[in-house]
């Protein structure tokens, strides 16, 4: 993130997690989210000796000012999660 950049995360629900980033791009957000898929890969869970690769899939998108509330993003968002999983999943869509 950029210096002036600040991240806030929070759960929405089971398996899904919202993290609002202030003062980023499309690119600054995606550049985010490869971070975040990369320090994911690199910790397997490891379960009885054995080794599980994690992935996981995003969807980003741009708050704006003609969004009358935080739903309209948020379903954009949930939008493109739903196209990463269905393209694959451990993708990233916006």
């Amino acid at each position: 993130m950029p210096a002036a950049a600040r991240g806030y995360a929070g759960r929405l629900g089971g398996e899904e997690f919202g993290i609002l980033v202030d003062a980023v791009d499309i690119r600054g957000a995606t550049g985010v989210a490869r971070r975040i898929q990369a320090c994911i890969a690199e910790f397997p869970l490891i379960e009885h000796e054995q080794r599980i690769e994690l992935t996981v899939s995003i969807g980003i998108t741009l708050v704006t000012a003609a969004d009358a509330s935080a739903e309209a993003p948020l379903s954009r968002s949930d939008l493109a999660l739903y196209r990463a999983k269905k393209g694959g999943r451990n993708r990233i869509e916006s």
